[in-house]
């Protein structure tokens, strides 16, 4: 009888283990480590790894694509066109109760502050003169003016213009961090608050401002990575607002409603 029991115990925690180990991530052809890794990126908004300096700016780069996917990225899941071929809300479901689930576990408490800290920085950049900081606002003056005749002749191409404009706002920005004796670290408090939740509710609300400019109705032609909005100012829109357009209205009727659930309570574990 005891062997009997010992047996019967033996085979209810194997299906038990197969039962946890059957998750939405698994369903995806995901790995949990980079399906983790890649929850927590999103909620920080980066995915550099090393210590930030100058070196990790957001503002390098002239791709905007290329600066959005350094903050937001989607994760390459082998499955996922077999999971979206079933029951969606369900699945949209899970993935929503697996992504707060971990989120509100120690273990992203554990993954967040080593994060944090791998992001310390480890050095400031040099001052400019105050020769350099009058010099610079020169410029930058005479690059506005320029940037205003170049719009109003109508001659420049959009992204000439663009580059011009982002070169201008740049250097302003370096302007304005000149206040600022460690705008390193300032960057990576605003990145990696000591509290993890302002990070959590952040963006759960900047998801759902998002969603609600987005219109499910837009047109689109072509097929597959080729596909174009009819409406060429969807095309102008962000990432983050094409992958929610791309998922669909029903399955963000299930996320939206999960996340405003999510914002009445507990964020991170405590």
């Amino acid at each position: 009888m005891k062997t009997h029991l010992i047996i019967f115990a033996i085979a209810l925690v194997c299906c038990m283990a197969f039962k946890a180990i059957d998750t939405i991530i698994n369903k995806l052809g995901m790995k949990e480590d980079a399906a983790r890794n890649y929850i927590l990126r999103d909620f920080v908004g980066t995915f550099a790894t090393s210590p930030i300096d100058d070196a990790n700016s957001d503002s390098d780069g002239g791709d905007e694509i290329y600066r959005q996917t350094k903050s937001f990225q989607i994760p390459n899941a082998q499955l996922l066109s077999t999971v979206i071929s079933g029951d969606r809300k369900l699945a949209a479901k899970e993935l929503c109760e697996y992504v707060k689930g971990y989120v509100t576990s120690p273990a992203f408490q554990t993954d967040y502050r080593q994060a944090r800290e791998n992001a310390r920085p480890e050095s400031e950049p040099t001052a400019l003169t105050a020769e350099d900081l009058e010099s610079m606002k020169q410029t930058v003056k005479v690059m506005e003016e320029q940037y205003k005749t170049l719009k109003e002749s109508k001659m420049a191409p959009e992204a000439a213009l663009a580059e011009f404009d982002k070169s201008i706002k740049d250097m302003k920005a370096q302007l304005a961090g000149q206040g600022d004796p460690t705008p390193n670290k300032t960057k990576w408090e605003k990145l990696y608050p000591e509290d993890p939740s302002l990070v959590v509710k952040a963006r759960l609300q900047e998801y759902l401002q998002i969603l609600g400019t987005v219109d499910f109705n837009a047109q689109v032609t072509g097929t597959g990575n080729n596909q174009k909005f009819v409406n060429t100012a969807y095309e102008k829109q962000s990432l983050k607002w094409k992958a929610i357009f791309r998922a669909g209205k029903d399955v963000n009727e299930v996320a939206s409603s999960y996340a405003k659930e999510w914002l009445k309570g507990p964020l991170v574990s405590k």
